[in-house]
């Protein structure tokens, strides 16, 4: 019993910086920078290494990566936190989008220009090419939104 406390002290306080625990993960950085808007893979993050190790405690695994982008630019070395990365965005800002109403079986498509952006499923203000008007809709798809029902 006298062995395990100096190992459970340790797995409380943390280990100290640089040192990780045998079987356990250093965590993950950046491998180099990555631009705002920028989707993000797995291979976008490495190992941690020296000093990196405490500074990476807390960041995402790589495969939490996929399907989304950062939301700012984001710098080498760095881990990424879940504040740093947004969804995949299908619609951007001053994109030209198409512009869909359904109700039944009626079926109404314009052509409009987002206020703002979003990912699927996200409310996305348009202006309507046609009438000049200011629409609530959603993300449909990329480069696609939808007002009324579906």
């Amino acid at each position: 019993m006298s062995a395990v406390a100096p190992l459970l002290a340790l797995l409380l306080a943390g280990a100290p910086a640089g040192h990780v625990l045998a079987g356990a993960s250093a965590g993950h950085v950046l491998a180099h920078a990555v631009d705002a808007g920028t989707p993000l893979v797995p291979g976008d993050l490495r190992p941690a290494e020296g000093d990196e190790i405490a500074r990476a405690r807390g960041g995402l695994a790589p495969a939490a990566l996929a399907g989304h982008e950062a939301s700012y630019r984001l710098a080498e070395g760095m881990p990424v936190r879940a504040g740093d990365i947004r969804p995949v965005q299908q619609v951007r800002r001053g994109d030209t989008v198409a512009i869909a109403y359904r109700a039944g079986p009626l079926s109404i498509t314009a052509q409009g220009r987002a206020l703002n952006g979003g990912a699927l499923g996200d409310p996305v203000r348009v202006l309507s090419a046609a009438t000049r008007q200011t629409l609530d809709t959603v993300v449909d798809g990329p480069g696609r939104v939808r007002v009324g029902t579906r």
